[in-house]
């Protein structure tokens, strides 16, 4: 009997080791309180449910805090009747187009293997770039900060995504006066499809190995997606791509019978791939951004502190502008993709309080139809709207 006894509290030991009783870390909660206020996760997804139901005709988020999935939802379907292959667009499976959402991955990205090739974000670019190009003016005072900041003095007129229009700006130089002003362009985030592979030596820029540019757009497009996979996404059990794998189709909201719009139909959306024409699940750039923002498993403190510096952040935005909001410092950034009136909206945000969010809609029109500036400003409302 005595044996049985102590085998019976050896087995309770083992099961609460392995499962129940063990503490974790990570659990659901709501309330999170501060100056005698509280927010509410549960209402502020209940809030974006209302709001994108209203805009969207297929539409995803999820949010994070405490490094956890607390709430989650969708509507709506990533592929419409008219098109055939009909399911919804769902946040934890569906990978749909986060189109500039993309460039706060590649600023991951980019610090990731300036780390590893121990070089400073205030370098200068021009010694990662192949030797056979020709540098123009000024080209040699762009650094890689300039260029995660959008101040690099670039300012194409053209679509400057693809190594062969990058290779003539870059041939074209800068007015030096421009250097250091912001001016978005995906041209300063679409180059670091080639230069993060130059930082890892996975791409040769030596002059004695000069390479077609063909050649070399497919091989840097091939290094750089093998570098976010490994070093950005497989962390976290994550799968991107900028090929449409889940063949997400964009709608006109005011006009759903119409058929969907695939901009990857051309094949070369991974030409962009830096800046934009990234495929992950909304779930997954909320936990990505979520872990850059506040975990170490992504970005040491010092990288935290660079990239989401209030002044000027490193691949996203600062929008803490209106003081009589209940929340504080955050940081976003949303990305868009139209072409007569059929397209998708897509954004995150790390907020003040532990909050990250991100959402999804392929459905183009449905936010100003309904009063809003954009989905950042559906966000923020929803967002304000949760304090209690």
């Amino acid at each position: 009997m005595k044996n049985l006894f102590y085998t019976a509290i050896f087995i309770l030991v083992l099961l609460c080791t392995q499962s129940s009783c063990k503490k974790s870390d990570n659990k659901l909660q709501d309330k999170i309180c501060e100056n005698g206020k509280c927010f509410s996760i549960q209402k502020f997804g209940d809030n974006l449910q209302t709001r994108l139901m209203a805009t969207s005709l297929g539409h995803a988020y999820a949010i994070y805090y405490n490094n956890t999935l607390q709430k989650w939802d969708q509507n709506g379907e990533a592929r419409r009747t008219q098109d055939g292959n009909v399911y919804n667009l769902n946040a934890i499976n569906t990978k749909i187009n986060v189109a500039s959402c993309a460039k706060s991955m590649t600023a991951i990205a980019a610090l990731k293997a300036l780390e590893q090739a121990g070089v400073s974000v205030d370098a200068k670019i021009k010694n990662y770039l192949p030797t056979w190009w020709t540098l123009g003016s000024n080209i040699d005072l762009i650094s890689f900060k300039d260029l995660l900041r959008q101040r690099s003095g670039f300012r194409p007129t053209s679509k400057a995504e693809n190594y062969a229009e990058i290779k003539r700006f870059v041939a074209a130089g800068i007015n030096a006066d421009s250097l250091g002003h912001y001016q978005y362009q995906n041209m300063n985030f679409c180059i670091f499809r080639l230069l993060i592979p130059a930082l890892t030596g996975d791409f040769n820029i030596s002059n004695n190995n000069e390479i077609p540019d063909a050649e070399a757009d497919a091989q840097t497009q091939a290094k750089f997606m093998q570098y976010m996979t490994n070093k950005v996404w497989n962390p976290f059990g994550a799968e991107g791509s900028c090929t449409n794998p889940d063949q997400v189709l964009y709608y006109d909201f005011t006009n759903p019978g119409l058929p969907g719009l695939n901009p990857h139909n051309d094949g070369n959306e991974c030409e962009n791939a830096g800046g934009g024409t990234i495929s992950i699940t909304t779930n997954n750039l909320a936990k990505i951004m979520y872990n850059a923002r506040y975990t170490d498993k992504l970005l040491i403190p010092a990288q935290r502190d660079l990239m989401f510096n209030s002044s000027q952040p490193l691949g996203c935005y600062n929008s803490n502008v209106n003081a009589n909001k209940n929340w504080g410092g955050q940081f976003h950034h949303n990305g868009g993709y139209e072409i007569n009136n059929k397209g998708l909206a897509a954004c995150w945000y790390a907020f003040h309080n532990g909050v990250v969010v991100a959402v999804s809609t392929n459905s183009f029109g449905g936010l100003k139809a309904m009063g809003y500036k954009d989905i950042n400003d559906l966000i923020e409302l929803a967002f304000d709207d949760a304090w209690e």
